[in-house]
Parts: C-alpha cells; structure tokens; sequence
C-alpha cells in the first residue's frame, strides 16, 4: 500500500513539474514572437522609410529658363528693347539775342579805348609823338579830345568809346520725338515685357508637370 502511495506522489510530482516546463515553454515562444514582431515592424518601418527619401530624392522641382523675343535682352525676368536714333541739335541765345548761323549769339558791349588829346593846329593823321611834340613847340594847350575812325568821345571819363559786337557760344538743345529720352545727342525709347521661360530639368531626369522625376 505505501508503494502505491508513493508511485502516485511521484506521478503527481512529473504531472507537475511537466506542466511547470510546459508553461516556460510558452512564455518564452511568446517572448521570442514578440521580439521578432517588433523587430520585423521596424525593419519594415525603416524599409518604408528608405523607399519615402529614395522617392524624395528621384524627384526635384523643374527650374525656370527664361528667354526674350529676338531684339530684346534679358535683364532678370523682364526683356528690354532699346531704339535709338540721333537727335535734332538746335541753339538759343537769351531773349532778344539773335542768333547767327555759326551756333552763336550776337550781342553788344560797350569798348573804350585811350583818347588822342589833340591841340590847335595838330592834324588827326598826326601820331601821337607828333601831336604831342607840335603841342609842346608850340605851347599851345592840349584840350581837344579826338578819337580814332569808329569811336566816339566819351566825356564822362575822357575815353573814346564805340558798340562792339560780341559773339558768346549759343546753348545748344537737343529735341526728341514724344516718348523718346534725351541721352546725350541721341534719342533713346525703351519697351519693356516679361520674359517668357520654359521648365527645364537636369541631365538624367524626364520633366513631368513642374516637377522631375530621376530615370
């Protein structure tokens, strides 16, 4: 009877520690699909992530070119256009100036020369040593003012005096046609548009859209 005994004890005892073996058994191939779960998710994470910055790489935005029509040239976005021809000289003098053919003015100033001081007897074809020595011969004053052919007596300061003609360089304006700048002698007209462009990608990629995409 006690062997029974003791044969059932050790049964229970096997049962046991069987199911004890059983229940490691389970927590660890749960722990281990766990781990290898995780781990798969973040390989298939950073392979998700990969594909996302090989895509963001192959595809760039298409640059703009910008071109003008034939005659203008490109300045930034916009094309300039210049027409240029020479402009029409003219002259002015101050008011009541004339103006002569030569681009100047014509005007008068008074001009005062020294006098000749004559005495009686003297002789206006007489120089002035001559004068002067019949003068002092003679004794005979010298109080008659004369001056040569042109010019008149001043007595105010006993000078001879005449109008003389003086001629000053004119100014000189330059005309232009409306919607023309004076520029120095020419005449210059700008137009200005906006520039045309055209997407362009670099070597090795195909434009799709505005953007592109790698080959």
């Amino acid at each position: 009877m006690r062997e029974m005994l003791d044969k059932l004890k050790n049964k229970k005892i096997i049962f046991v520690l069987i199911i004890i073996f059983l229940i490691i058994a389970v927590i660890i191939v749960v722990a281990l699909g766990l781990d290898v779960k995780n781990e798969f998710k973040e390989e298939t994470k950073s392979e998700n992530q990969s594909t996302k910055e090989e895509k963001k790489e192959t595809s760039i935005d298409a640059t703009k070119e910008y071109y003008c029509p034939e005659g203008f040239t490109l300045s930034g976005t916009v094309c300039n256009s210049t027409i240029e021809t020479v402009a029409v000289k003219t002259y002015d003098c101050d008011e009541g100036i004339p103006i002569v053919t030569t681009g100047e003015c014509s005007t008068y100033v008074d001009e005062y020369i020294e006098p000749i001081w004559y005495c009686m007897g003297t002789l206006p074809s007489m120089s002035e040593f001559q004068i002067s020595s019949y003068c002092s011969e003679k004794g005979y004053p010298r109080n008659l003012l004369g001056c040569p052919t042109g010019y008149y007596p001043n007595y105010q300061n006993n000078k001879c005096w005449r109008l003389a003609e003086k001629r000053v360089p004119a100014k000189v304006n330059y005309l232009c046609p409306d919607d023309y700048k004076v520029d120095g002698d020419k005449c210059k007209k700008t137009t200005s548009v906006n520039a045309s462009y055209r997407l362009k990608c670099p070597d090795g990629y195909n434009r799709s859209g505005t953007k592109c995409i790698k080959k």
